[in-house]
């Protein structure tokens, strides 16, 4: 298994990943890095295409699925404990502040604690925006080589 074939990217897939990276199909600079990034992810698909065509063929229990799940897992995102932990000083400071306001003038009636909740719960629902949108996955597949 390990050398039917060299892992290396075909020439159409360096010149899109290049493309997709500076908008040219000529790799100047810093595009290398994302390149070698790349063809890593790339190089690295290729060797789990060719795990799960043997395993495919042993007699084990294990379905390509399984294999595919524990070769490459889904990314796990961050617990608001970890979320909140990032929170700048300044930003601590500014909702303790905006909470003691906020029950000032509700004569006290309502804890500093409740409104500091609402805007915990607040940067945390931004934070998960900010995650869906472009934190969470950061990897994504690259198609598979055919083989002429």
């Amino acid at each position: 298994m390990t050398n039917q074939q060299p892992i290396i990217p075909p020439p159409e897939l360096v010149k899109q990943w290049s493309s997709n990276f500076y908008g040219t199909t000529v790799a100047p600079g810093e595009a290398a890095i994302d390149i070698a990034t790349q063809a890593a992810r790339w190089g690295a698909d290729q060797e789990l295409k060719a795990c799960i065509e043997w395993i495919a063929g042993q007699d084990w229990t294990w379905t390509k699925a399984q294999l595919r799940e524990a070769r490459r897992p889904n990314p796990v995102a961050p617990t608001d404990e970890e979320l909140l932990k990032l929170m700048p000083e300044t930003m601590l400071d500014e909702f303790s502040y905006a909470a003691k306001v906020c029950s000032d003038a509700t004569g006290g009636q309502v804890k500093p604690g409740i409104f500091r909740v609402s805007l915990n719960t607040g940067a945390l629902d931004y934070a998960r925006a900010v995650l869906a949108r472009w934190g969470l996955p950061q990897y994504q597949p690259i198609p598979e080589a055919t083989n002429a």
